[in-house]
């Protein structure tokens, strides 16, 4: 899924001293929460309701910065006082939130689950959640589901602007700097940076500050025309409704006092709504698109609550209320969403997810009546908020502890499915390996079984790591050694410029070349098996194409360098095995183990292949190219897998072949590795 809303509800305890409460941004606040919700819930329908998040973002920015402009202004401005005002905010519905999200995972999450989510938990209590999920698979991925904490993102991204914005102000405040231009200034880098790093790095792009705080000072902007020129603001609004006056009316209407405020807040609603139909995952975001509801945003906010949509829309009753609740509802909504996602294994049907943001509603609104009021005012606020700290850093150490523990694996619902549990992790595909021996840093360069005895290399990339245990487990009992080299999306081709799409690794021209070298080398390595997931053909940077260009036109690209790549490979004396694309689900491995609550439907485990991603265009076109090669051996690993027309993702044993969409687990590593030792490709290898 992509992307998820904000946070820092400010209501009319922040709205202070010469601003007036407006229950149109409230209203607008509703807005942006109630897309998002809705997206979480039903993606297929509001495709573009993440850009709620967007929305948040310009109405904090226009708030927290007129606190802190008023605040510098009034010659009253306090750190302590600003921090303590956010802390009893912001902290008393995370902490609820956090502590149910832990209690229920550790009943039923599996351990690398639970290990995570403790990861998250602890990201989230020091609000880095965005730089944690920076490194692990992008918002909008299938694996994304399942984070329970995943919405925290966008928390850390206000928080880190609270950190810095305002010691950035007050700096430039006691120094007379121009804060506009400050204001202006940053707003501006931060958007160049987001231009820049959309097309180069989309993960960045979409969780990095830097990329993201020109939204919030969109905001900020607003807010220094209010506070520090609101005469020279009123006196050109009053011209330039004066000149829509002319143009929209005849002379007998041209007295019309609120043009200009109705024409902003149409337009900006048009924006937003624009946003929300038009904008999907499948597009570049931020970007260029999120000028989309941050425009419509600010406009809205320009417009003032006399606009035609402030007035008649966003200062609805109903929609103030969601505005007020609109904090924790959107805390609430996406770990309820999750953890029905875990327990159903796909998304829930659409009446338990109705029911969930119903919940959610009723949760967001208890939190706001028993826990937000009650902290946020009354007596003793420094107190309340000393106690806030201790108890976030308390649960985030929590959080911090399950990590470092490996996710308790003590637990029950761990024990209970111990063995596929243990087939879900990647530990027996790794190890200390041979980096320093191969010359340079790769995902794995991995030896097994008898190291002074190699025979067998496979190469590329992590399908081909998945198959090397399995297969070194098979070669032992005749004291055959085994290497694995490669990394994650990097296909043993020579001559590719790169394959970091997904930010994972940068080097995968270099470890493809120092591959080869060390190949050449080692004489005593007989067979190399040649490993590619062919459907990541979309990701390779292949030269004389660009990274856009089709499958087609790619793939046209790629044949003479993999045909010399293996040609090169024949000529070093190597016999080539080739082996490519295990069969690919959108269900995950994991959601074929019973969680407590509800056991597993058998079609979760066993798939019928036209429900199967159909990438067929690309596993044929290698097909024929392969079957074009001379003296290499082809092994297909779908058979094993696919069983009378399905998927199998357990065997006869009740044991994981898959430990997530297509990568075998330890079991079907084995599994692969029996039929391809029986197989004419190691005639020299096969079991007595």
């Amino acid at each position: 899924m992509k992307t998820s809303p904000l946070t820092s509800s400010l209501t009319t305890e922040n709205q202070h001293n010469n601003h007036k409460y407006r229950s149109d941004i409230d209203g607008l606040r509703a807005i942006a929460v109630l897309s998002v919700v809705a997206f979480h819930a039903f993606p297929e329908k509001i495709k573009g309701g993440f850009i709620g998040v967007d929305i948040f973002f310009v109405i904090s920015g226009f708030l927290i910065t007129s606190i802190i402009f008023q605040s510098l202004q009034d010659d009253k401005f306090s750190f302590l006082d600003f921090y303590a005002r956010r802390i009893r905010r912001i902290f008393p519905a995370l902490i609820l939130v956090l502590t149910f999200c832990y209690a229920v995972g550790w009943f039923v999450l599996l351990q690398d689950e639970f290990q995570q989510l403790g990861k998250h938990i602890a990201s989230g209590a020091l609000f880095i959640s965005n730089l944690t999920l920076w490194n692990e698979v992008g918002y909008f991925d299938h694996a994304a589901d399942t984070k329970v904490l995943l919405h925290l993102w966008s928390l850390g991204i206000e928080e880190q602007f609270y950190l810095v914005w305002p010691f950035l102000a007050y700096f430039a405040y006691k120094r007379k700097f121009n804060l506009l231009t400050i204001t202006v200034l940053v707003c501006l880098i931060s958007f160049v940076s987001n231009i820049a790093f959309s097309s180069t790095n989309k993960t960045l792009d979409f969780f990095s500050p830097q990329t993201r705080f020109w939204e919030l000072f969109a905001g900020s902007i607003l807010a220094w025309l209010a506070i520090y020129r609101p005469s020279s603001s009123q006196k050109f609004k009053y011209h330039l409704n004066d000149w829509l006056n002319k143009i929209i009316f005849n002379e007998k209407a041209q007295n019309c006092e609120n043009t200009l405020s109705n024409v902003c807040s149409i337009i900006g609603a048009v924006l937003i709504i624009t946003g929300i139909l038009c904008i999907n995952k499948n597009l570049i975001f931020p970007g260029w698109w999120a000028t989309l509801p941050v425009l419509g945003a600010t406009l809205i906010i320009i417009a003032s609550p006399l606009g035609f949509i402030n007035k008649s829309i966003l200062s609805n009753p109903v929609l103030v209320w969601f505005g007020l609740i609109s904090y924790p509802l959107y805390l609430w909504h996406w770990p309820l969403l999750s953890f029905g996602r875990i327990i159903f294994s796909d998304a829930p049907p659409p009446l338990v997810r109705g029911a969930l943001i119903i919940i959610s509603f009723l949760l967001a609104w208890l939190t706001f009546q028993l826990i937000e009021k009650p902290i946020r005012f009354g007596t003793n606020k420094n107190i309340k908020a000393f106690i806030l700290v201790g108890l976030l850093a308390l649960i985030g150490y929590v959080g911090l502890n399950t990590d470092l523990r490996q996710g308790l694996p003590f637990r029950t619902v761990v024990l209970d499915q111990k063995v596929n549990s243990d087939l879900l992790q990647w530990d027996s595909f790794k190890s200390s390996g041979c980096t320093k021996e191969l010359g340079v840093e790769s995902n794995f360069c991995i030896k097994f079984g008898n190291e002074s005895n190699i025979k067998v290399a496979v190469i590329g990339d992590s399908t081909g790591n998945s198959i090397a245990p399995g297969l070194a487990d098979a070669l032992a009992p005749k004291g055959i050694g085994l290497i694995n080299i490669g990394g994650w999306t990097c296909p043993p081709i020579r001559g590719l410029v790169e394959t970091a799409h997904w930010g994972r690794i940068n080097k995968c021209p270099e470890i493809i070349n120092k591959t080869y070298q060390y190949l050449a080398l080692h004489k005593n390595i007989e067979t190399v098996i040649f490993a590619i997931f062919a459907s990541d053909l979309k990701y390779w940077d292949i030269p004389g194409t660009s990274f856009n260009a089709t499958i087609e036109e790619k793939f046209t690209a790629i044949k003479p360098f993999i045909t010399q790549s293996i040609k090169e490979l024949q000529s070093l004396g190597k016999k080539v095995i080739v082996t490519y694309d295990a069969p690919y689900s959108n269900i995950s491995a994991r959601d074929c183990i019973p969680r407590p609550g509800l056991n597993k439907t058998s079609h979760a485990c066993n798939i019928p292949i036209q429900e199967l991603p159909d990438r067929e265009p690309n596993i044929h076109l290698f097909d024929v190219l392969f079957k074009n090669i001379k003296d290499i051996c082809i092994f297909s690993q779908s058979p094993v897998l696919l069983n009378n027309g399905h998927l199998n993702f357990i065997d006869q044993t009740g044991q994981l072949l898959l430990r997530d969409t297509h990568h075998l687990s330890y079991r079907g590593s084995q599994k692969i590795a029996e039929n391809l030792i029986s197989s004419d490709c190691l005639p020299n290898f096969k079991t007595n």
